[in-house]
C-alpha cells in the first residue's frame, strides 16, 4: 500500500505537468480571440456605419438633383448639375460591392432615375424609379445595419 502513495503522487504530479499548460493556454487563446473580436467591432462597425450614412446620403443627393431636373425640365447643355450628377453616381458606384445583386440593382436603378429625371423619352416613369431605387437602397441598408448591429 505504502509503494502506491509514491506512484499516484507522480502520476498526479505527471498529469499537472501536461495538463496544467494545456488549460493554461486553452485559456489565454479563448481571451485572445474575445480581445480580438471586440477590437474588430470597436474598428470595422464605426466604418460601416459610416459607409451606409454616406452611401444614403450620396443616393438621397442623386434623386434630389434628378428630381429638380425631373421638375424644372432643365436643358442646358451638360450645366453644373450634370456635372454633380455623374459624380454622385461614381461615388455611388464605386461604394458599392459588384458581386452582390442588389448592389447591381441599386446602380442600375439610380441610372434609371437619372435617365428619366434628365428628360429621356422615359420621364413619366420618374416616380416610380425613384420608388424603385429607394426600396432597393433601403434592403441594402437595412442588411447592413442588421450586420453592424449584430456584430457589437
Amino acid at each position: 500500500m505504502e509503494v502506491y502513495i509514491p506512484i499516484g503522487s507522480l502520476i498526479i504530479a505527471a498529469l499537472a505537468l501536461i495538463v496544467g499548460p494545456y488549460v493554461s493556454w486553452h485559456v489565454a487563446k479563448h481571451q485572445a480571440d474575445t480581445s480580438l473580436r471586440v477590437a474588430n467591432k470597436q474598428i470595422i462597425s464605426p466604418i460601416r456605419h459610416t459607409w451606409i450614412d454616406t452611401l444614403r446620403n450620396r443616393v438621397a443627393e442623386i434623386i434630389s438633383e434628378a428630381h429638380w431636373y425631373y421638375v424644372a425640365g432643365e436643358e442646358d447643355q451638360f450645366s453644373a448639375t450634370d456635372k454633380k450628377l455623374v459624380f454622385l453616381r461614381r461615388q455611388v458606384e464605386l461604394m458599392l460591392n459588384p458581386a452582390e445583386s442588389d448592389h447591381q440593382e441599386l446602380n442600375q436603378r439610380l441610372d434609371a432615375v437619372v435617365a428619366s429625371g434628365m428628360g429621356n423619352k422615359d420621364k413619366g416613369s420618374f416616380p416610380d424609379n425613384v420608388q424603385q431605387a429607394t426600396t432597393v437602397c433601403q434592403g441594402i441598408l437595412k442588411r447592413e445595419w442588421e450586420r453592424v448591429k449584430t456584430e457589437i
